[in-house]
């Protein structure tokens, strides 16, 4: 990875791979760089009785929305039989990030569960004090509105009103 500049974290089976690059470094990091690093993980996988599947596999490019609409490569051939389409939301550690970290889908995702929730918890109002009620609104909506709350950091200031209670 470090030899071709990638950097990699990772947490348990689920790892990233991530290089900044210009724009017109695309054709570079995505036809070349990109592949080959795979072809060392797959290479180090089959070392360790590890199997890479390109079903789960994704590739993001983030940036702006004017950088994003110049992008000219939509996939990326790891082997000549298997493509891996370029995705414009993806999924990391529960938080789904869009390519314009405009945090959208993660709001609206957070949104709908924990409406979900609180309707759930308003089932049980009748059974439990006042005081049971407000730890149990904490334990499950406030804790998955604290998840990852540092990536709201800068956000703009409507994506952060629509998760005010």
């Amino acid at each position: 990875m470090k030899s071709r500049k990638f950097a990699i974290h990772g947490y348990a089976d689920d790892h990233q791979i991530y290089k900044s690059f210009p724009l017109n470094m695309e054709y570079q990091v995505l036809c070349k760089d990109l592949p080959s690093c795979f072809h060392d993980i797959e290479n180090w996988m089959t070392e360790h009785y590890l199997q890479l599947n390109p079903g789960k596999t994704e590739i993001i490019v983030f940036g702006s929305k004017h950088v994003l609409s110049e992008l000219e490569i939509n996939g990326v051939f790891l082997k000549p039989s298997v493509c891996i389409r370029l995705v414009n939301v993806t999924k990391s550690l529960g938080f789904t990030l869009d390519s314009s970290l405009t945090l959208d889908p993660q709001i609206k995702k957070l949104k709908a569960v924990n409406c979900h929730k609180m309707r759930n918890i308003a089932k049980m109002k009748p059974f439990l004090s006042e005081v049971q009620m407000q730890i149990i609104v904490q334990s499950l909506v406030i804790s998955s509105l604290d998840y990852c709350n540092a990536i709201y950091f800068g956000a703009n200031k409507s994506v952060l009103k629509q998760l005010q209670i």
